[in-house]
């Protein structure tokens, strides 16, 4: 089993045992907003090759996007949980005012 948690959700819920997670949450945990949403439609998965690939929605200066993200796999209560970090918007000129982007 594979359970995919935008960046490290999973570790705020699993070590407060809280049975939800929130933004509000979030905030409490690590001193910051979530950076992104991860959706559900289309569901997370593992290509051919092992990638995640997940569609995803922030706000950023790029067109594009222009994020990357770092997936990292732990081990929680034998689950095991890939926890997906962006990086911050890397691009050759930035737009006036920051649009969100959605995609993969």
């Amino acid at each position: 089993r594979i359970a995919l948690i935008a960046v490290a959700m999973a570790l705020a819920v699993a070590d407060e045992g809280e049975p939800e997670c929130t933004k509000e949450s979030f905030r409490a945990k690590f001193g910051a907003d979530p950076t992104y949403e991860l959706l559900s439609n289309p569901a997370p998965f593992l290509n051919s090759e092992g990638a995640l690939v997940a569609t995803v929605k922030y706000l950023s200066p790029c067109a594009g996007g222009g994020s990357e993200f770092t997936v990292t796999h732990k081990n929680k209560n034998g689950m095991d949980v890939l926890i997906a970090s962006r990086g911050e918007p890397k691009c050759e000129s930035r737009m006036a005012a920051s649009e969100v982007f959605h995609g993969q």
